[in-house]
Formats: structure tokens, C-alpha cells, sequence
């Protein structure tokens, strides 16, 4: 999918209030409730063809151990070699990945 749409699409979440674990545009969500609802929304799938948002999980807690995470991204999407709009990037605090962003 082209990156400019992804990034279209992503803008029409930037006044969506942050509640963790929440998946829903305009009431809430946090940075994997972005992915998963933007990955259903553009119906994006993974390098093996499955949907993205079938990739769900709401066991985790606000702060977390993001090698789970790391380890699910690196598993079903494909690196890419220059960030451009509409590119997901994960972010890390402390070497502990734990942000996702487009």
C-alpha cells in the first residue's frame, strides 16, 4: 500500500485521546490501538498475507516489556530501508522497545 495513504489515514487520528488499550477513532486509543485500527481500517496485511489487525493482543500493561512486541513486528512485517511517511517505527526507552508510531 502506498505510504501517502497510510499517513492520509493516520491524520484522521490525531485527535483521538490516549486510553490504554482502547482501539476506537475519536474515543480512544493508544499506540497499538493506531496500528491495529488503521491495519483495519486499509485492511493491511502482514508478509505472510494474514491481517495485521488479526495480530491483536490487549495483555499488556502501560509500561511494558517491549521484546514481545519487537519480536511480533520483526515476525510479520517487512523492514523497510528509509523511513518515509507512512512508515511504522518503533521506539525505544531505556533499550526497551515500547512505542509504536506512523
Amino acid at each position: 500500500m502506498e505510504e501517502n495513504k497510510i499517513a492520509i489515514k493516520a491524520r484522521e487520528w490525531v485527535e483521538t485521546p490516549f486510553k490504554n488499550q482502547g482501539r476506537l477513532k475519536n474515543v480512544g486509543c493508544d499506540c497499538l490501538g493506531l496500528l491495529i485500527g488503521l491495519a483495519g481500517e486499509l485492511n493491511l496485511k502482514t508478509k505472510s498475507g494474514s491481517y495485521i489487525k488479526d495480530l491483536d493482543q490487549t495483555d499488556y500493561h502501560i509500561i511494558f516489556d517491549g521484546c514481545k512486541l519487537e519480536a511480533t513486528l520483526d515476525a510479520n512485517l517487512n523492514l523497510v530501508p528509509e523511513i518515509k511517511s507512512g512508515t511504522l517505527g518503533l521506539f525505544s526507552f531505556e533499550s526497551n522497545p515500547q512505542h509504536i508510531g506512523i
